[in-house]
C-alpha cells in the first residue's frame, strides 16, 4: 500500500524517511493550503489592488499596511493595495524586538555583518538602506525549493532556497544593518496557470515609524496586491492550517475593474 486513509480523517503514506521525519516544513501544506480562483489575475506585478470575497476563514486575515477585511450584507470582502491598507504604527517594543539577535538572527555574525555591509552600500537613510537590501537579497539568493526551514549559516554558503530563505536572509541584513524587520507569510496568486493562490514569505520593516511590507523575492520595496497576510510567525502558521480545506475566495475586481 503506498498510500490510504483510515476513518477519513488519518492517512498513510509510504514516504522517505527523511521527509516523514521532518515535522517543521511540509511540501502538503503548500498544495493543500492552495485556494482556487474562478478567473485569471494576469502577471502579478502589474496587479496594484485586488478586492476579494473570502468565505469559510474570514479569521485568518486582519487589517494591515496592504490590506482590509470589510463586511457587507453579510459578505466578507479582502481589500488589498496600498490605498486600502490601515498604517501600522511600531512601538517602542516592536522596534527593540525587531532589532533582536535570536537563534535565528545572527546579526552580530562577522559573516552576516560583512555581507550586510556589502547589501546596504552607500545607503543613507533607512529607506535606501531597505531598497539596497532587498536588490541585493533578490540577486544573492538563487531560487530552489527546500524541504525544510532554512539555515543562515547554511544559507549563506549555498546562496540557494524559496521564499522563507529570501525572507531570512533579508531579515537577517536589515537588523544588522539597523533597520527594523520581521518575516511574515500568508498567501500569494501563483499564476493564471493554476488559478490559485498559495503560500508565501516576505517581511515587513519599519520606516518612518510605521510597518511596511517588501517582497526581496520578486525585488519589491512596494508589494503587489496578489498578497494576502495572515500575519508573524506563530500566528500566520495557525491561520495557515485553519485555513486548509476551508478557504473560499472570488475575485470581485482587479485593479479597480470587476
Amino acid at each position: 500500500m503506498l498510500s490510504g486513509k483510515i476513518a477519513g480523517i488519518f492517512e498513510l503514506r509510504l514516504e522517505a524517511e527523511e521527509q516523514a521525519k521532518n515535522t517543521e516544513f511540509s511540501q502538503d501544506l503548500f498544495v493543500l493550503g492552495m485556494v482556487k480562483v474562478q478567473r485569471p489575475l494576469g502577471p502579478i506585478q502589474r496587479v496594484k489592488e485586488l478586492v476579494l470575497e473570502i468565505s469559510g476563514a474570514e479569521q485568518a486575515f486582519e487589517d494591515g499596511p496592504r490590506q482590509s477585511v470589510v463586511a457587507d450584507d453579510g459578505k466578507h470582502y479582502l481589500r488589498i493595495g496600498k490605498r486600502f491598507g490601515k498604517e501600522s504604527r511600531a512601538t517602542k517594543e516592536d522596534i527593540a524586538e525587531n532589532l533582536r539577535e535570536t537563534n535565528a538572527y545572527h546579526i552580530t555574525d562577522p559573516n552576516v555583518k560583512t555581507l550586510a555591509d556589502r547589501a546596504v552600500g552607500d545607503a543613507m537613510t533607512d529607506a535606501e538602506k531597505v531598497r539596497n537590501i532587498t536588490r541585493f537579497v533578490h540577486d544573492y539568493i538563487r531560487p530552489t525549493f527546500i524541504n525544510s526551514v532554512p539555515n543562515i549559516h547554511n544559507l549563506l554558503e549555498r546562496k540557494a532556497g524559496d521564499c522563507k530563505s529570501y525572507a531570512l536572509l533579508f531579515t537577517n541584513l536589515a537588523r544588522a544593518a539597523g533597520v527594523p524587520a520581521r518575516e511574515v507569510s500568508g498567501l500569494l496568486y501563483v499564476g493564471d496557470d493554476a488559478k490559485a493562490f498559495g503560500g508565501h514569505a516576505w517581511n515587513e520593516v519599519i520606516l518612518n515609524g510605521v510597518w511596511v511590507p517588501i517582497d526581496a523575492t520578486f525585488n519589491e520595496t512596494e508589494i503587489n496586491a496578489t498578497h494576502l497576510c495572515f500575519g508573524t510567525e506563530k500566528r500566520a502558521a495557525k491561520n495557515l492550517l485553519e485555513t486548509i480545506g476551508k478557504l473560499s475566495v472570488k475575485v470581485v475586481e482587479v485593479n479597480g475593474v470587476r
